[in-house]
């Protein structure tokens, strides 16, 4: 798979911070937008061009098609076989591992797509953003647990970098400057 284009990929990220941070909370900071979170991230991250972002958009665009569940690709079962042979299960253990994930997989999309249908992650409401990320951070697989906790971690550090969150929790800002 080719690197995909910041503008296959950046709806992808829009989409994830709808999903990740309550904008319809009534506490959520007033004014903030998610184009504002997008734009502190790209500031922050360099998500274009930093070498070790580079598998980024494309770990983006395998999460972005919800048909992936299931059947996760080649390099996310090397990666888990990987992560399982430096653990503590026995290597004998690893194939009935995979199979047991393999399974828990595909029942929890069977259960997501029944509720919701099959769609592009950018394509669905948000409750159904919302399971389905939620279905990653409880991923049988630990490459999808850290896909999303990467995630998440790059949309909150953005918008918790933001002055109307900062004003939001009573932070007055960096102790540097302050007269």
């Amino acid at each position: 798979m080719e690197r995909p284009e910041p503008a296959d990929w950046h709806p992808i990220v829009g989409a994830l911070i709808v999903t990740i941070l309550p904008f319809e909370h009534p506490a959520f900071p007033r004014g903030v937008t998610p184009s504002d979170i997008a734009s502190q991230m790209r500031a922050l991250f360099r998500l274009e061009d930093d070498p070790d972002l580079a598998t980024l958009p494309k770990a983006l665009a395998l999460f972005d098609d919800t048909a992936v569940m299931p059947a996760p690709p080649a390099p996310f079962v090397d990666d888990e076989r990987r992560d399982l042979a430096t653990s503590r299960v026995p290597a004998s253990d690893i194939p009935r591992a995979l199979v047991d994930a393999f399974a828990r997989e595909r029942s929890q999309w069977q259960a997501f797509e029944r509720r919701f249908g099959a769609a592009r992650f950018v394509d669905h409401p948000l409750e159904a953003r919302r399971a389905y990320f939620a279905l990653w951070s409880e991923s049988a697989f630990i490459t999808r647990r850290r896909f999303y906790r990467g995630v998440k971690a790059l949309v909150t550090i953005s918008a918790y970098s933001t002055r109307p969150f900062w004003e939001a929790v009573g932070y007055e800002g960096p102790l540097l400057g302050r007269g």
